[in-house]
């Protein structure tokens, strides 16, 4: 297989290193614009040109892993997303080597390669990162498969990387550019009216997406050894807050935190739902059961489905509420309302959680450490900037009188119906790829690694 790797790459070239273009801060004009699209508003992805001739792909935007990969087959199969040819040259073979990538549903493996990315919409002035290590993927399990990926999109942090963390995406950007590697990722359920589409940004913010009465607080990334004790205290990968408190409905949800220490919440943009550790996720659920009555259908072992109520609206859903540590001391609650983190099927008159327990081998050290994934569910309710430099998040709030950050308004979903109830694989089959990079490789890996 690697001798027929080795010939395949043979049809590409390696990207040369050019010029990265500058990006500012100062105004929208000044930023770099990937508009998003998304098919079934809970996974999302932007168009890439890959190579120095770049062939567009549609890659999975994933914050929660630092490793960029393409779909070969996809790179040397033709025309590309935009229907644009193939561009196929001979590679750079001596800088290849292979690699696999084990996810919770599957693994992807192929070669490496130093690749230019072209960021940026068709016909804009982009953003042309070279010598980013991509792997090229020839080799998908079944598990992987099921998601048709064209590729993903790593925008975490270098200790996270299971490629060449030097040469990662945030990493090349910073090698190119005299401001820090910054990008914003604004999330939607839909667009047209006064709901601007989905865009990932880089160089900064634009101040279009927020309302008028919104202000940014800003929150400190927490290393490696908050999430793994075996971790060593200077290594950054997750884009990783310190979670004080969750509560549903007013009511805590356990998270089994040593030592008094905060819970971990992993910001993820390629898992789609918000995934508890298990000695939450029951809590939740027993909530839930009084609040609904027989009429909620709590997920079984054996069942592949979320949390399902039968003749229930999203309103009825109870508040779900997150306690982040603010960078300044102290902590601010962001919550998520019903219509937030809830997909009703109208015809059939059922409403299920996008709301799951943590199901990977690293099941356990997340219910050790208290660690919550905040999925697309999560961001598609707040804006959020990610500043690799200077290792902070910050989240665009709109309070109300109590200083509680209410999520911004949305149009409602526009789901495919999956049938009852709804499915982990429509809803959760992101998750295996970017919850095996932020939860299998970081609590099970890293401690491996130093």
């Amino acid at each position: 297989m690697a001798g027929l790797c080795l010939q395949l790459l043979s049809c590409w070239l390696l990207a040369s290193a050019v010029h990265l273009s500058a990006v500012s801060c100062a105004g929208a004009d000044r930023l770099v614009r990937l508009h998003l699209e998304s098919p079934d508003q809970l996974r999302f992805e932007a168009s890439v040109g890959v190579g120095s001739s770049p062939q567009r792909l549609r890659l999975l935007v994933d914050t929660g892993s630092s490793d960029t990969w393409v779909s070969l087959a996809v790179l040397l199969g033709g025309a590309d997303s935009a229907g644009s040819p193939a561009t196929q040259q001979p590679p750079t073979q001596e800088e290849a080597f292979s690699f696999e990538i084990r996810y919770g549903s599957g693994a992807v493996s192929g070669l490496t390669a130093s690749e230019e990315l072209q960021l940026g919409d068709v016909g804009s002035e982009g953003l042309a990162v070279p010598d980013v290590c991509v792997g090229l993927v020839d080799r998908q399990t079944p598990g992987v498969q099921t998601l048709e990926l064209e590729g993903v999109l790593g925008l975490g942090m270098e200790a996270l990387a299971q490629l060449d963390g030097s040469r990662s995406l945030l990493k090349a950007l910073a090698r190119q550019h005299h401001e820090p590697a910054v990008f914003s990722l604004y999330l939607a359920t839909g667009s047209g009216g006064d709901h601007p589409p989905s865009q990932l940004i880089f160089g900064g913010v634009d101040p279009a997406l927020t309302s008028a009465n919104a202000s940014w607080l800003s929150f400190p990334v927490a290393p490696h050894d908050q999430i793994s004790p075996a971790s060593s205290p200077a290594r950054y990968g997750f884009w990783a807050l310190r979670l004080q408190r969750l509560m549903l409905d007013g009511r805590s949800l356990p998270l089994a935190m040593p030592n008094g220490h905060s819970g971990v919440a992993l910001l993820d943009s390629g898992t789609s739902l918000l995934l508890l550790p298990a000695q939450a996720f029951r809590a939740f659920l027993q909530i839930l059961s009084t609040r609904l009555g027989t009429r909620l259908l709590p997920p079984s072992p054996q069942q592949n489905a979320l949390p399902t109520c039968r003749r229930c609206q999203a309103r009825e859903f109870p508040p779900l509420a997150f306690d982040l540590e603010l960078e300044s001391g102290g902590s601010r609650r962001f919550v998520l309302q019903g219509s937030d983190y809830v997909s009703c099927n109208q015809r059939r008159r059922e409403c299920s959680a996008l709301l799951d327990v943590v199901r990977s081998p690293a099941a356990g050290a997340a219910d050790d450490r208290g660690v919550v994934v905040l999925g697309s569910v999560f961001l598609r309710a707040y804006y959020t900037l990610f500043d690799a430099m200077r290792r902070r998040v910050a989240l665009a709030c709109t309070a109300d009188d109590r200083g509680v950050c209410l999520p911004r308004p949305q149009q409602e979903p526009v789901l495919p119906d999956p049938g009852p109830p709804l499915s982990r694989r429509l809803l959760a089959g992101v998750c295996a790829v970017a919850t095996a990079l932020a939860l299998l490789a970081g609590l099970r890996l890293l401690p491996l690694r130093q």
